[in-house]
Order: C-alpha cells, then structure tokens, then sequence
C-alpha cells in the first residue's frame, strides 16, 4: 500500500492541534472567512512546529499568514497550463531567485511584501528556485508522450482517440512556476510542509515536471474537472504483470456527491481499416468494447513497457494532487476567482480594519470539509486523547457507538 508523504500530523500531534483549534477560534481582529482557510492550514499541515508556532504569532502575522495561504492556493490551482494571471517572473541572476518576496522601496505607510512578517516570525529559510524555474521554462516535454504510453487512450473511460478528444492532465502545474506568485508559493509551502517535506516536493518536480511522471492523459471534460478537484487519482499498489509490463493501480475517488462514470470504450479490430465504419447517414461508426462504469473506489491499472522513456506516473506527485486539492476545497477555494477579483479582496483586507475580509465565489458544491467543524473535532478528540484531558476541552468521553475516522 502507497504511503502518503503529505499526510497531516493531527493525529500524531491532537493536543498541539486542539489547543491551536482553539486559539484560532477565540482569536479577534481576524474575520470569519479568513479563519476558514486558516482552519484548512492547520487541519492538513504537515509541519508539526507550525502547530506549536502559530499561537504565538501576532494578529498581523496570522492576518499575514491568511494573505500569503490565499495567493499560494489560488496559483497551485492554476489549471489548463497556463498561470492564472498575466504576470510573468522576471529573469534576474540565478542567485537572486529565492523564494522569499521581493523587497523593492517602499514609504513607510507603505504594507510590507505579504509573506514576510509571517515568514521572519516562524523563521523560513530562503529557498532557490533556480532548478525549477528552469525546469518550468523547458519545453523538451510532448503530450503525445503520456498519449503513447496508454495507448492514446483516456485513463478513465478508454476510449482511443480515434473517438474523442484527449488531453493531457498535470499532476503538478508547471503554470504555477512561471508567474510573479511563485516566490510567494513556496514561502508557503515551507511553512505549510515543513522544509523536509517541501525540498522532497522540490526534488520531485524538478525530476518529473515536464514528463510522463507528472501527467496522464483522458478525455476533454474529464481533464476540466480533474483539474478543478472533482475528482483524484490515489495510488494503491504496483502489481506486476505476466507480460513484463510495469504496472500501478490507483483508486478513483469523486468529490462531487453521488458521481459515477459509465462509458463504453472503443476497440481496436486488428485490421485499422475496421476500426471505424459508415453508418447509412454517412457518419463515421467506432468500434465500442462492454459497457464500464466507474464509481469512488473504482481501482484503474496504468501499465507501461518502457519504465525509462514512458515512465509511470509519480506516486509523490498522485499524492500531492489528491492532498492540495483538500486543503483548496476545505478552504472554500475551489471555484475559480479572477485576478482582478483576487486583488482587490488583498486590498480590501489590507486597507478597510480587521474586520473586512476578501469576499469569495463558491460553487453549489463547493463544502467545507469535515474536519473543519466543531462536531467533528469533539468525535476526534473523543478518539485520539487520554481521558484526562477530554474535561480541558469541554469533551465528553467517547461512547462505543460513536464512530470517527
């Protein structure tokens, strides 16, 4: 069974994670719907000195933190290949390319560079983008790669391309090194990961970026909603076929309620001039296999025969995908927000008090996640912590009927 590098640290660490629950909470001067995506922070951080750090921190530094998780999330669900804003980085000396924001001159009524006074306060180290930026910049990579190595067939449904439009879908989006947020991103991400965590991330990319390691292609409509969350791909074993093939099961799993998939794949006659026919209207015919329907839980085999040249997709970045997409959609982040709107919810924050925060669209699916409510978090507690300590948080001890994951 595939281990998940990102795995939150809850429930290794409930005490820290309940009393920084609670602090946040009872935390004034920070509006309601900025605690929402902090919540998100702290429920799939896998920074464990964060949970111990972030009760410490002023109301400015929080408020900070809030700024620089909105900017990072909004640009790592940059989709499509292409950024989210029209800005591009610059191209200044390899040495100066770290990931800290920038320090240009400044009035001193002028707000800071966002990110630096929750940064100094935790104590982010400086980061080199240099690798990857380079890497976002190549373009040695062909879709048609990830295409060969299923058969120019989509992942999910097979059909073959000769019936529908297939495309390729990024585990990681290579978009979100190329605009003028990725310093800002990846201060986030060593706060968020920890920087073992996130220089793990870093060594990945830069290996698998613009290879068959960080895509997998599928039809049109199915790769618009992977790349919007609804929908993850968990890697679950690697198998090992008769024929020699290089194999990894992954295990579908829907966000979008009672969601299902039901598909008839094309088929290949073993003579190419019947794989298609003419129907009496003149329309092209292909060939289609038995009914497939694919629910949650569904397991899929992605196999290849050349490991080297058509690499199988990374298990780190499968993980990586399904992991940010929960922290996007518990932060309430998953329907798209323009750069324009972006921006002025940042200004709004920074320049109307405390009290006003950036204002959000969200879709009709767009739920909160579980874990960010109070019920959820007294069953938790209830199961992870000593009896002793339930009567600190107000905290009934846990019945045998109740259940929690």
């Amino acid at each position: 069974m595939s281990t998940n590098p990102f795995s939150p640290v809850r429930d290794e660490n409930p005490v820290a994670y309940l009393a920084c629950m609670a602090w946040l909470d009872a935390l004034p001067y920070v509006a309601l719907d900025e605690k929402v995506t902090l919540r998100a922070i702290i429920n799939y951080t896998t920074n464990k000195n964060l949970l111990l750090q972030l009760p410490q921190l002023t109301t400015d530094e929080v408020r900070d933190l809030y700024e620089l998780s909105l900017r990072a999330l909004t640009n790592l669900r940059s989709s499509w290949g292409a950024p989210e804003t029209s800005s591009t980085t610059s191209s200044p000396a390899p040495s100066r390319i770290v990931s800290r924001a920038p320090s240009p001159p400044r009035t001193s009524a002028s707000p800071p560079p966002i990110g630096t006074a929750v940064s100094r306060a935790l104590g982010t180290e400086e980061f080199s983008l240099v690798d990857l930026i380079a890497k976002a910049r190549s373009t040695s990579f062909s879709s048609t790669t990830a295409l060969e190595r299923q058969s120019d067939r989509c992942l999910l449904t097979g059909f073959s391309a000769d019936g529908v439009f297939l495309e390729t879908a990024h585990l990681f989006p290579s978009s979100s090194l190329l605009n003028g947020d990725c310093g800002l991103t990846w201060v986030f991400l060593a706060i968020f990961l920890g920087e073992s965590i996130r220089n793990h991330l870093a060594t990945e990319i830069t290996v698998s970026l613009h290879t068959c390691s960080n895509s997998v292609s599928m039809e049109a409509g199915l790769h618009s909603i992977f790349d919007r969350g609804r929908f993850t791909l968990i890697p679950v074993s690697k198998p090992t076929e008769p024929l020699g093939n290089y194999c990894l099961d992954v295990k579908l799993v829907w966000w979008s309620p009672a969601f299902f998939l039901q598909s008839r794949p094309s088929v290949r006659a073993e003579d190419p001039d019947e794989q298609c026919s003419i129907d009496s209207d003149g329309m092209i015919v292909v060939g289609l296999g038995p009914p497939r329907i694919l629910r949650s839980g569904s397991i899929i085999r992605i196999s290849t025969q050349d490991p080297q040249g058509l690499p199988l997709p990374s298990e780190s970045l499968l993980w990586w995908h399904a992991s940010i997409w929960q922290v996007i959609g518990s932060a309430g982040l998953s329907e798209t927000v323009t750069a324009g709107e972006r921006n002025k919810a940042v200004a709004s924050s920074r320049t109307e008090g405390p009290a006003a925060g950036p204002k959000r669209k969200r879709s009709p699916d767009d739920e909160l996640d579980i874990h960010s409510s109070a019920e959820y978090r007294h069953l938790w507690a209830r199961k992870h912590l000593p009896s002793d300590l339930l009567a600190q948080y107000d905290v009934d001890p846990l019945e045998p009927e109740d259940d929690i994951a």
